[in-house]
């Protein structure tokens, strides 16, 4: 990456990316039965919820560091992390 400091936006990224996978984890083992149940369906609710706060702080947050976030997104290297 460049010499402008994007810890920030690493830290969000990173964030973001362990609750999307956090998210997929918990209806992926839902479904090993097949279906999900009223509780499994409200249990994926509060994490989709807990995803959309993650949402609303990437829309309040500056122009600046939006902009850091996609460069991020764009330029960053992944890794899985679980």
């Amino acid at each position: 990456m460049a010499d402008k400091d994007y810890s920030e936006a690493v830290l969000t990224v990173n964030m973001i990316q362990k609750q999307l996978s956090n998210f997929a984890r918990v209806v992926v083992g839902m479904l090993k039965d097949g279906k999900i149940s009223g509780t499994e369906g409200m249990m994926i609710a509060l994490y989709a919820t807990n995803m959309g706060g993650a949402v609303v702080r990437l829309i309040e947050s500056s122009p600046e560091q939006r902009a850091d976030i996609l460069y991020v997104l764009e330029h960053g290297e992944w890794k899985l992390e679980s």
